[in-house]
This record gives structure tokens, sequence and C-alpha cells, in this order.
């Protein structure tokens, strides 16, 4: 009788070819993207760095780095407008389309930021580190000021932790003078 072999598999598994891309080049953040949309497998058990960058780098193939970096920023933006309470419907389901499943985005995440301590960042993804944008209508409407209700003790306009305030400001600087900003 014939024995059965079984192999654990190690790497990408899809037969999409894994790029050649360094990963020190990727910021964290893309790092665990390209580890969710890649063949990772969901177990928690130990692998080694060599086999997640081997994940990574089939992401960076099957997303494309432009796109990748994307939705990198895309996912930093919905992190830091949840962390205040400002994400929109939009932006809140546009999210949950593109990772439903919570559990392998956080393990994505665990494992890139572990990969970090391996393989460090390079100057330009320790650059792009905070890069922040929005799948859908941010609060404030790209300008990067949130109108507040006026209140007699309260800010005129919070800051959006996502888009630049200061062009904002700068153009309409003689309407906000005297505004008290608070940042979110």
């Amino acid at each position: 009788m014939p024995g059965i072999t079984v192999e654990r598999a190690t790497g990408p598994t899809s037969g999409v070819p894994a790029v050649p891309v360094a990963i020190e080049s990727l910021t964290t953040a893309e790092r665990r993207v390209a580890l969710y949309v890649s063949d990772m497998p969901g177990q928690r058990r130990y692998r080694s760095s060599e086999e997640y960058a081997g994940w990574v780098r089939q992401g960076v193939a099957l997303l494309g780095v432009e796109e990748l970096r994307r939705r990198a920023a895309c996912l930093r933006g919905y992190e830091v407008l949840t962390t205040a309470g400002l994400a929109s419907a939009e932006v809140r389901e546009r999210h949950a389309v593109r990772y439903p499943k919570a559990g392998r985005l956080e393990w994505a995440a665990r494992v890139a930021a572990n990969l970090s301590t391996v393989f460090g960042l390079d100057a330009d993804a320790a650059a792009r580190t905070g890069s922040t944008a929005t799948d859908g209508r941010c609060a404030c409407g790209g300008t990067g000021l949130i109108a507040c209700p006026p209140l007699p003790e309260g800010p005129d306009h919070l800051i959006c932790p996502v888009h630049d305030h200061r062009s904002a400001l700068a153009a309409d600087s003689r309407r906000l003078a005297g505004a008290k900003l608070v940042t979110a």
C-alpha cells in the first residue's frame, strides 16, 4: 500500500509569481495589504521571515506597486478617521468590502510589524509611513477642516487627521482669522 506524503506549503502557492521587490522599500501598511491579498495561510503558526517575505512579494505582484500604495494609504486613512470618530459610512463600507476578513487583516498587521523588525524600512518607505488617503467621502470634503456646530467655548473647526489643512487655512485665512481649531 503506497504511503501518503503530506507537504507543507512554503511561500506563495497560487501560481502568481512573486516580484523581486526589496521588503525594506515597503512601509508596514504596504506589507500589511500585500500579506492580506496574498496566499499567506491564516493559521497562526511559526513561519520563517523569508516565507512571509515571499507572500509580501506575491501581494505586490497581485496588486502592483501603485495600487498597493493607494490601498495602504486608504487603510491608514480609515484607521485614523475611525480612531477620531470621523469615518463616514461610505469609508466604513468600502473598508468592509475591501477587507471582509477582519481576523486576517489583524494577522497581516502582526506579521507586517514583525517583518519591520527583521527587514526595517529604507528612507523612502520611512517617508511614506504616515501617508493617508480616503476611499470615499471624508467629513472635511478634502479641505482639511471639519466644521463644528457653533458652541460658546468650542472650536469652530476640527483639523482633519487625513487631509492637509494648511492650504485651506491659507486660502480662507480672512474668514478663519481668530477661529479656534483643535486637532481630532
